[in-house]
């Protein structure tokens, strides 16, 4: 027989030992709930690693196309450039062509009333 000093003993001890189990069992829930948020958080960061990644090649895209607007832009620059010149040679011979062109009408003029001159002179 187990003496009332046993008993009480093996009676405490049990209760400990549930005592345990049940701490055991609550820390086993809570880890399982940890494990859970764990496993979010990484589908979480998964998830920004790849938007960060589109992210990055979405401004890869925008900078090589920023480039290729920069290099017609310039391209364009240059044919307006061309332009200009064209232009200002064409305004520069205009000008040489009014000039010649005001010359041929004084000498036309000059010729004309020459010819007045000899007419009148040939009427005498």
């Amino acid at each position: 027989q187990l003496s009332v000093l046993q008993k009480e003993s093996a009676s405490k001890l049990s209760q400990e030992g549930l005592a345990r189990k049940q701490e055991i069992a609550q820390l086993e829930s809570r880890n399982k709930e940890l494990e859970i948020e764990i496993n979010s958080l990484k589908q979480a960061k998964s998830n920004l690693d790849t938007q960060l990644n589109q992210l990055a090649a979405q401004r890869i895209q925008a900078q090589e196309e920023l480039k290729v607007q920069l290099e017609d832009n310039a391209g364009l620059k240059k044919q307006i450039d061309d332009l200009k010149l064209k232009i200002l040679k064409l305004e520069k011979e205009s000008a040489e062509l009014k000039l010649k062109a005001s010359a041929v009408e004084s000498e036309r003029e000059r010729v004309e009333a020459l010819k007045r001159k000899v007419e009148t002179y040939l009427a005498q």
